[in-house]
């Protein structure tokens, strides 16, 4: 189990179950009698996804979008539903109650239609 921090950000991927796939050290401080004390390390991990959980959690009827600066609701539902009055299909979606509320860096889900 992989974690960044004590509190995981909004929108971010973490925590995360995966399996270390590649780690180098280098060792870069060390003790009068040769013991390392301190390394570097680099970490790559792949992630592992239950392949039944991932199914229930990735419903094909659904997408998602990476909320940016500048974005809105109706923007968004511009854009992919090319009808911005369409935006409360995404605010239930994702239960939300104000069209207004600050969203950058939030992952929301968009329901396809019709």
């Amino acid at each position: 189990m992989v974690s960044w921090g004590r509190e995981t950000p909004p929108g971010s991927d973490f925590p995360f179950t995966g399996v270390v796939t590649q780690l180098t050290q280098r060792f870069n401080l060390f003790l009068a009698d040769g013991r390392p004390l301190r390394a570097n390390l680099t970490v790559a991990f792949t992630e592992y996804l239950d392949p039944t959980k991932d199914e229930l959690e990735n419903d094909p009827e659904f997408t998602t979008r990476l909320v940016k600066r500048g974005d809105t609701l109706s923007s968004i539902a511009g854009d992919v539903y090319r009808d911005p009055t369409t935006w409360r299909l995404i605010a239930e979606a994702n239960g939300l109650d104000d069209p207004r509320q600050e969203l950058v860096g939030v992952r929301l889900k968009i329901p396809k239609v019709g």
